[in-house]
């Protein structure tokens, strides 16, 4: 036996982590949280991508008068709607895979 192999098997927890990492891949999502989620995260993602500037108003219309969003805040929210864009993208994915 090899040194690895004696801490597995001296590690009382060797069982409980054998059985996560088996179980790791199996990831049960529930359907509604994929349909619910896939066309509101694509929407927002474009939303963000397409018109940061229309994002900016939307949100801080009621604490700015006459102001305009710096262009830090036009990249990341550009960044942010590539984000969401994916994650819509891996909402439908997993709907189709299950």
């Amino acid at each position: 036996m090899s040194l690895n192999q004696e801490i597995i098997v001296d590690n009382p927890y060797a069982d409980t982590m054998t059985e996560f990492l088996k179980n790791q891949n199996n990831v049960d999502v529930p359907p509604y949280l994929l349909w619910f989620g896939f066309p509101l995260f694509l929407a927002m993602g474009l939303l963000c991508l397409i018109s940061p500037q229309s994002v900016w108003e939307i949100t801080h219309h009621w604490d700015t008068y006459g102001g305009e969003p710096t262009r830090y805040y036009i990249i990341t929210t550009r960044i942010w709607g590539g984000i969401l864009v994916a994650a819509g993208i891996a909402c439908l994915i997993l709907l189709i895979l299950q």
